[in-house]
């Protein structure tokens, strides 16, 4: 008869020093969030493949119950079984990114179905509850799955909760092993970037976003060149409520003996918000930039403006009103669309909200889809909240106010210069700019700088990202730092773009130019090439040449890759001929 085994639920697990052997990190380039990506990808990519079958074994060796070596521990539930050695009725194997989302059917080379850093065993029941669900942070009346040792009833308490069904629907890990789930995730969004392993095998580019348009457009019956998972901003929060501990450390090492690599987020969790401070995580969010509430007559045309960085998709943001009377909430709106592109990487986007209370001290608070509270403003006093997101929370004041003598089409907004919520400051009644900077304000450093680098043929370029992220509806600026510094033909003066045929270049990637390659694309660019381009200075002697280009203001390509691929000729030679050629480089556009 199988003993099922009750332990005590960890949820304040002392974060753990791992350690990886000596030496493994060292071609890892944390100075920028693009060279930390490059880097890493180079360092865990062409892993040995475990065999589908072979997974067991790895992973009752890598999710072994800490204090029974002869059980595992599975990861929602929480329980203890006998390790069975193969299939069994008690536990499966979980994908914690599911395989209908990029990778559904099994193939030799289907790298990230058999990948064990991100298979984790798991209770049947619990692991068919969670079934294909993204990771959110869910309410009080989702249903609630009770771990052993541990679930409260009341939420969230230690228990797993679901809501909904299929990819639209939701699944909220339990506290003690959030984190767990959140790094496994990251590993896969750089390990797999569409590239292909050193065999010749074709990979998915695995993207974490929270454009659940993206997640339920990746569902597929048939393998995808690009899939994407999330919810990012949950995973980012999961990932720093619940720091790796001991057992996390256990399983990237049993893992590595299997596969040969590691999972660098589990041995370095500080690199998480590194890498993705440059996408508008963690580091920035949106803000409340202008909002209306009172004016002459009866009120019209209230509303609040949210600002943040150019691309940022508001899904599963929303506003919520609180009442200076009582600090309970009255109101209440989701968000949708993105923050368009404006000058800084920075842009703004109003919501309409009838019914703002004309105060004194009601409140708006700016929440994320992980529930918690961005900004918590109110006018005309403080408040503090006794319910709600931002319960326990006491508001702040901006200052300034509207009235019954407000003129229509007036509002309250922010002045100054930056690209944070703390750089400005509120600013009396003017006329509104709703959806647009407002008209004492500068958005600028915003776009931050990213280098472009990878494995190109030439050690010596460089190719660096000039004037930030590529945004929809902006141009940008690359500056190729003198490629072909140690060779000594002619002076080449002319970036061509590479020629057609490069299906033998090492990085595994055959592109013939320039482009950009819409979602769900395969070998689809929506820029025509190049052809030969006269740079602004030669590329000799240590002089960088720079090139500027366009992208096209079309929200297909929100969340796309952009590549590059240059060659360049000696202006000498009567055909062209290519005696150099720089890095196939990679940056997703800003979404």
């Amino acid at each position: 008869m199988l003993v099922l085994a009750t332990i005590s639920v960890a949820v304040h697990d002392s974060p753990a020093q791992c350690s990886p052997p000596n030496g493994y990190y060292a071609s890892i380039d944390a100075s920028s969030p693009a060279r930390l990506r490059a880097t890493l990808h180079a360092r865990i990519q062409n892993h040995s493949r475990v065999a589908w079958n072979g997974t067991w074994a790895v992973l009752e060796r890598a999710d072994e119950d800490p204090q029974n070596s002869s059980r595992i521990l599975d990861i929602y539930r929480n329980a203890s079984y006998p390790k069975f050695g193969s299939g069994n009725s008690y536990y499966n194997r979980e994908h914690s990114w599911p395989k209908s989302l990029g990778f559904p059917v099994s193939t030799n080379s289907n790298y990230p179905e058999s990948d064990c850093h991100a298979l984790f065993l798991t209770d049947s029941t619990f692991n068919s509850a969670r079934a294909n669900k993204v990771f959110r942070n869910l309410e009080r009346t989702a249903q609630e799955y009770p771990t052993l040792g541990g679930g409260s009833g009341t939420y969230p308490g230690n228990s797993c909760w679901t809501d909904g069904f299929g990819v639209t629907g939701a699944w909220e890990t339990w506290k003690g092993r959030r984190g767990e789930i959140a790094r496994a995730l990251f590993y896969l969004d750089v390990r797999y970037d569409g590239s292909r392993h050193q065999n010749g095998s074709a990979e998915p580019d695995l993207i974490l976003t929270d454009d659940m348009a993206k997640i339920v457009a990746s569902q597929s019956q048939t393998n995808l060149s690009i899939a994407h998972m999330g919810l990012l901003s949950v995973l980012l929060a999961w990932h720093q409520e619940d720091p790796p501990d001991a057992r996390e450390c256990h399983r990237n090492d049993a893992v590595y003996a299997a596969q040969g690599n590691r999972n660098p987020f589990i041995d370095h969790p500080e690199w998480v918000a590194l890498l993705y401070r440059s996408a508008g995580q963690d580091l920035r969010h949106p803000w409340i930039n202008e909002f209306h509430y009172d004016n002459a007559g009866g009120d019209v045309g209230e509303m609040v403006e949210i600002a943040g960085p150019s691309g940022l998709d508001l899904t599963g943001y929303r506003l919520v009103a609180y009442n200076g009377s009582g600090g309970g909430t009255y109101d209440s709106q989701f968000l949708v669309g993105t923050i368009p592109v404006s000058t800084g990487c920075i842009g703004a986007r109003s919501f309409d909200f009838a019914g703002l209370q004309n105060g004194p001290s009601d409140g708006i608070a700016l929440v994320d889809p992980t529930n918690r509270v961005l900004e918590f403003v109110s006018y005309e006093g403080v408040v503090t909240a006794i319910d709600g997101p931002a319960v326990g929370m006491t508001s702040r004041d901006v200052g300034v106010s509207e009235s019954s003598a407000t003129p229509i089409g007036h509002s309250i907004q922010l002045g100054g210069s930056g690209m944070l919520s703390s750089d400005f400051t509120w600013r009396v009644p003017t006329t509104a700019t709703p959806n647009a900077v407002n008209a004492q304000q500068t958005f600028v450093g915003g776009c931050g700088e990213v280098t472009l680098y990878g494995c190109g043929l030439n050690p010596y370029r460089s190719i660096a990202l000039v004037d930030g992220i590529p945004t929809l509806g902006a141009s940008f600026t690359i500056a190729i730092d003198n490629p072909l510094a140690t060779q000594s033909v002619g002076s080449p003066s002319v970036l061509a773009l590479s020629p057609s045929a490069l299906a033998s270049y090492p990085c595994g990637l055959a592109l013939p130019s320039f482009g950009m390659r819409a979602p769900g694309a395969s070998g689809e660019f929506l820029l025509d090439p190049l052809g030969l381009t006269v740079l602004g200075g030669p590329l000799w002697n240590g002089i960088p040449a720079t090139l500027t280009l366009p992208v096209p203001n079309d929200v297909s390509l929100s969340g796309a890759a952009l590549y590059l691929q240059a060659a360049i000729i000696d202006p000498l030679a009567s055909k062209g001929i290519l005696i150099g050629l720089t890095d196939a480089a990679r940056v997703r556009l800003a979404q």
